[in-house]
């Protein structure tokens, strides 16, 4: 972990390699070692494969959806983000996994179904209001794109915010 923590990805994973022969499929060498894969990036296959070797990857969580999101299984990344936005206890980090799974929606309305979710988390979360506003429009739904709008600008403080929010 110090190795992890110091930036030295190359030694805290050879680190974690001993440690998991040591102990196989033990869960927590097993995530943080998928982390520094998913994390050192070209090696999404291997950290879903030490991934999937202690948890399925729907059930891991925002790791599990990114590395089936890597590896082009787009079904299962947004599966595995409705488990972990559906059981995230804190609003606005469920808030921040339905935006992902809106961002890797295939059609509209499944965009809209995450972006809906969402902002029923955390509501005054401006990106999600911003994500479904750009995503009402695009539905022809200038009424529900209004309503966002004016949520934006009644949260804005100030003039200055509230005309930025205006101009946009």
């Amino acid at each position: 972990e110090d190795a992890a923590y110091r930036g030295d990805t190359a030694s805290a994973r050879d680190l974690y390699l001993a440690a998991l022969e040591r102990a196989p499929r033990h869960p927590e060498i097993s995530e943080r070692l998928a982390w520094l894969d998913a994390v050192a990036g070209e090696r999404a296959e291997a950290a879903l494969s030490t991934l999937i070797d202690v948890v399925p990857a729907i059930d891991a969580g925002l790791l599990g959806a990114e590395l089936l999101a890597a590896v082009g299984d787009g079904d299962g990344a947004r599966g595995a983000l409705a488990r972990a936005a559906s059981a995230e206890p804190f609003g606005p980090l469920a808030a921040r996994a339905w935006l992902r799974a809106a961002a890797l929606a295939e059609d509209l309305r499944e965009r809209l179904g995450a972006l809906d979710e969402a902002v029923a988390r955390a509501p005054a979360l401006a990106d999600a209001r911003w994500a479904r506003l750009a995503a009402r429009l695009t539905a022809a739904d200038p009424r529900g794109a209004l309503a966002d709008a004016e949520h934006l600008e009644a949260a804005a403080r100030g003039a200055r915010l509230r005309h930025e929010i205006a101009r946009r």
